[in-house]
């Protein structure tokens, strides 16, 4: 079959191109690619600490290139965007301020107050709106940490000192909270490797008066994360996280291309105390995705040489679950989350056979009572509203029969192939531009079920993705992680992972309809007298 000839051939190509990205340790080097809204805050921060000729330029000519090319509508992070790279350009004219509000007012997330907060605050302070009011005071001796994941209560404190600041209430910038700040910068300079928060903190420490030393040495960091196009990304990477997908992926797809066991080694060893993992090197917050997805890999390749860790991560996991069956990504008792709590339940399932059935239903009956009703999930770490309902197709495919899982099961199959375009692609939600990484959580998802597409449009969605792949053998488009909502940033390695998913689990459902064409064709050929006397006498 020609078609499963070239599918074969990109499966090679796109594992190559994957493997090429790991490093001598064993894992891969995916990066983060720079964006504006970081890159405009880095250069506010360069000009409030005394400037710098050589860096300010190319900070500049990052933003006038973004306002270049930035598309023309109405989405919050193209608005706020821009707006900040107008304010530290000295372009802003203070007629974007109506259609910025609009635009606030339009984000709905349960964790809208935050982000509100978030976004009025930075703005106040390049100048732009005016400041949100003073907070009460805290009560004295209570911890600036909370129950949020790290880099989230760095930001909330860092926010609490700028808004004083901009007050001009100096007494009430709280020393517990830049104490706070200060003991919490890693030993590179950075926060958790979130060059976002980092240079909030870094703003609020430069208000507060903060220590030199901490301050250079987190400009030192931040200095060190430019790209080659002049700007600064969301993250310095997640590579950890490209790590463990990868292996889970060539695993599946071509395991020769790739040092598998130097891949497993390196994962093992950044297993951290609690049992979880984080997404890159230098992060301290473990969380359960990347926990899920390396449990999984190493379930898969080495259950009995990774026993420790995997017995470790299993029960970091258990020790996740919320209440209503469920798992959040950071810290138990905040929400869960449909992706999260499929990803837990297949590396719960798939490292152990027989423990963890009760848990494993409880977590079914979560994702049951998430589902829309049009069978879709509320995407919470992408774009695409077809990556949750991958991951939940993913989880049923090692299910027997089970009515609830069935159920579920049947509405994701349908809401991925409500959104399917006319080429065989998916776009992202309410878009009809066929969008790479859409269509490949789309197609990995349909293609591990026998009633997700039929021959023909398997074919048109394989054939589209094929065209998509680059002469270098990587799949090349737009990103789709969030961070923070509504904020899209690039991974640029995630695309040929997940499309390398998709032609994997393609290459298996051709094949099936091969073989169910074949068996459909002997079936119905007339048999010789002689066969049916043989048939007819057993």
């Amino acid at each position: 079959m020609p078609l499963l000839d070239d599918v074969d051939e990109a499966i090679d190509r796109a594992s190559l191109y994957i493997a090429g990205h790991q490093g001598p340790h064993g894992g891969l080097v995916g990066g983060c690619a720079a964006r504006a809204l970081e890159t405009g805050i880095y250069l506010h921060l360069v000009r409030a600490v005394g400037g710098d000729p050589e860096l300010e330029p190319r900070l500049a000519a990052f933003c006038r290139a973004h306002l270049a090319a930035a598309p023309a509508g109405g989405a919050l992070h193209d608005a706020l965007s821009a707006l900040i790279c107008r304010r530290v350009l000295g372009e802003w004219s203070g007629h974007e301020c109506a259609h910025l509000e609009a635009a606030l007012a339009s984000f709905q997330h349960p964790t809208q107050q935050r982000k509100h907060l978030f976004f009025q605050v930075l703005l106040a302070e390049l100048g732009a709106l005016p400041p949100p009011p003073l907070p009460p005071p805290r009560p004295r001796g209570v911890d600036p940490a909370n129950r949020d994941q790290l880099w989230i209560t760095v930001l909330m404190a860092a926010l609490r000192i700028l808004v004083a600041n901009l007050h001009g209430r100096v007494d009430r910038i709280d020393p517990a909270d830049v104490e706070f700040i200060a003991d919490t910068q890693g030993a590179d300079g950075g926060w958790e490797q979130h060059v976002l928060a980092t240079l909030v903190a870094l703003l609020a420490l430069h208000r507060a008066g903060a220590r030199d030393d901490t301050l250079a040495r987190g400009l030192a960091y931040v200095r060190a994360q430019v790209r080659g196009d002049g700007g600064v990304p969301f993250i310095a990477n997640e590579d950890l996280w490209v790590t463990c997908l990868s292996g889970q992926v060539i695993a599946e797809a071509r395991p020769s291309t790739c040092d598998l066991n130097a891949l497993a080694r390196f994962l093992a060893a950044r297993q951290q105390s609690n049992g979880g993992w984080a997404y890159a090197e230098g992060v301290r917050q473990t969380d359960a995705d990347d926990t899920s997805v390396s449990l999984a890999f190493l379930g898969r390749h080495d259950p009995v040489g990774h026993r420790e860790a995997i017995r470790r991560a299993q029960w970091y996991l258990i020790a996740l679950q919320n209440d209503d069956g469920g798992f959040p990504t950071f810290v138990r008792g905040a929400a869960s989350e449909a992706e999260i709590t499929a990803k837990a339940i297949r590396a719960l399932r798939t490292s152990s056979d027989a423990s963890f059935g009760g848990r494993i239903a409880r977590a079914w009956r979560s994702l049951a009572a998430a589902q829309r009703s049009d069978g879709s999930f509320r995407a919470e770490w992408k774009l695409c509203a077809t990556y949750p309902a991958l991951h939940v197709l993913d989880a049923a495919a090692i299910v027997g029969p089970d009515p609830l899982v069935d159920r579920v099961r049947a509405g994701a199959l349908a809401s991925l192939r409500q959104g399917r375009l006319p080429t065989g692609g998916w776009a992202v939600a309410g878009g009809h531009e066929v969008h790479l990484l859409s269509t490949a959580y789309a197609m990995a998802g349909l293609a591990t079920d026998p009633e997700g597409l039929d021959r023909v449009e398997l074919g048109r969605s394989v054939g589209l993705l094929l065209e998509l792949q680059g002469r270098d053998g990587g799949f090349h488009g737009s990103g789709d992680s969030l961070g923070p909502r509504p904020f899209i940033y690039d991974v640029p390695i995630l695309a040929s992972i997940y499309s390398l998913l998709a032609l994997s689990r393609a290459r298996v459902a051709l094949r099936r309809h091969v073989r169910e064409s074949a068996a459909r064709i002997e079936a119905s050929r007339p048999r010789s007298l002689a066969t049916a006397r043989f048939a007819a006498s057993r």
